[in-house]
């Protein structure tokens, strides 16, 4: 398996050697879409989300893409799509089914401080994590029952934002 430091040793190496990080793709393993093969984390690009259960659970599937740095700072053009889109869930809103009415759900934010003044008209809400995201993903082994598969996580994406970690509807 490769680890996030021999990614990372591996940019940098295609990084000093100029002429050939121009022509080839630093050694990554790319994910598998059936989550068989590929690396334990990876950094991926949310691609898509789709609610899971309830829209009041504030819990959602994404497509997520592998990627890797291509170019210098901060832009969508600085990274390049490496491999399949596979399936993730955000583990900050793992809890957010299960929230009684005083929460906090996963990103910290209570119920009662959606809709600061209790008369329905703020109507924030929490939202999912937005299309285009950078996002830290684990592969997860599942025991027992799953025949040695294994989910993708996102890890570290509560962005809790706006007023009180909400986002207006």
């Amino acid at each position: 398996m490769t680890t996030p430091a021999e990614i990372l040793r591996q940019l940098k190496a295609a990084d000093d050697d100029a002429s050939n990080a121009a022509a080839s793709v630093p050694n990554i393993q790319p994910i598998a879409s059936d989550s068989s093969g590929g690396p334990g984390m990876f950094i991926g690009r949310v691609e898509s989300a789709s609610v899971e259960g309830a829209a009041t659970n504030y819990q959602w599937t994404y497509g997520v893409k592998q990627v890797y740095k291509s170019g210098a700072g901060y832009g969508t053009s600085n990274w390049t799509v490496v491999g399949d889109t596979v399936t993730a869930y955000n583990a900050a809103e793992n809890i957010n089914a299960d929230v009684v009415s005083e929460g906090p759900y996963g990103n910290g934010v209570c119920e009662d401080e959606l809709d600061i003044n209790s008369n329905d008209t703020d109507d924030f809400t929490l939202q999912r994590i937005p299309t285009g995201n950078i996002v830290l993903v684990a592969k997860v082994p599942m025991l027992d029952t799953s025949g040695g598969l294994s989910e993708y996580w996102i890890v570290g994406a509560g962005m809790p934002n706006g007023l009180c970690g909400a986002c207006p509807a």
